[in-house]
Formats: structure tokens, C-alpha cells, sequence
């Protein structure tokens, strides 16, 4: 354990973060909400388009 410790405080020298990036930008998060706008689109849709499950779309209009 005190290897793993050790091992993610050089990364973070390394400029490191960690960590799984996340599925949708800020950007991507803007459009979903504006094409969520639309009466006729579904949410099923939107995560469609942007490649995310349901779920995933949730939690980032959730943000």
C-alpha cells in the first residue's frame, strides 16, 4: 500500500491526476440540455447522440 501511495504522489509530480475522465464536457452537457429544450426529443436520444447510457446523461444534468 505505501508503494501505491508513493507511486500516485510521483504521477501527481508528473502533472497526474487519476482517475477515469469523464464522459461528457461541459460543452456537451450545455447542448444536451438545449436539445432537452425541444418537446420532441427524448432523453433516450440525447444519450444516444452523445454516446453516455441514461443514467450517465442524468447525472451530469443533474451537476
Amino acid at each position: 500500500m505505501l508503494d501505491a501511495a508513493r507511486a500516485r504522489a510521483r504521477a501527481r509530480a508528473r502533472g497526474r491526476k487519476g482517475g477515469r475522465k469523464p464522459a461528457m464536457k461541459e460543452g456537451d452537457i450545455r447542448k444536451a440540455k438545449a436539445m432537452l429544450l425541444a418537446p420532441y426529443v427524448t432523453k433516450s436520444e440525447v444519450a444516444k447522440h452523445f454516446q453516455v447510457s441514461r443514467p450517465a446523461l442524468n447525472k451530469y444534468l443533474n451537476r
